[in-house]
């Protein structure tokens, strides 16, 4: 008695079809590229809230979305979607802000000082600034972050408003 399938047999040929079929689609639905490493964006932004002189630093996400709270940052690409924290003080995310404080926080994030960026904008004096970026921090508290596109390298600047340090970032 023969127990062996023959290798002509047309179901042994139909097998090997589904399974190599099996295979590609197994290897189609694997990312095309490792998620972003939100770690090493977490410490840049450590780096500088720790510091306590002003102090600027950039980093290269390699992501399609950032997702930047008061604490926590969220990255994004093909690969996956990651989150790390921070663990010095609290950040304020350039791009929530709307209107005048939008355009104060990127001129400050730009390297202007508090005093340029209060003259060269309707904000009346730094303590009405450093309040501005507060209320974009508790708005952002309150409501949650929200994904924007990341167009290049993520900026980090901490600085002094009216006494007070308060760490800038943006993509």
């Amino acid at each position: 008695m023969n127990l062996e399938a023959p290798a002509d047999a047309w179901y042994v040929w139909v097998g090997v079809a589904l399974v190599s079929i099996a295979v590609a689609g197994v290897v189609a639905g694997l990312p095309s590229q490792p998620p972003p490493d939100t770690t090493t964006a977490a410490n840049t932004v450590d780096r500088v809230a720790a510091s306590e002189y002003g102090t600027t630093a950039t980093y290269d996400p390699d992501a399609a979305a950032a997702r930047i709270g008061t604490r926590q940052i969220g990255l994004r690409n093909d690969g996956g979607t990651q989150y790390a924290s921070v663990s010095f003080g609290a950040m304020t995310p350039v791009a929530a802000a709307r209107g005048t404080t939008h355009a104060a926080g990127t001129a400050l994030l730009a390297g202007a000082s508090p005093q340029e960026t209060v003259e060269q904008t309707a904000i009346e004096s730094e303590l009405e600034l450093r309040e501005r970026l507060a209320g974009v921090r508790e708005r952002i508290d309150m409501t949650g972050a929200t994904w924007r596109p990341v167009d290049g390298r993520m900026r980090v600047r901490s600085v002094r408003v009216d006494g007070t340090m308060v760490v800038l970032v943006g993509v």
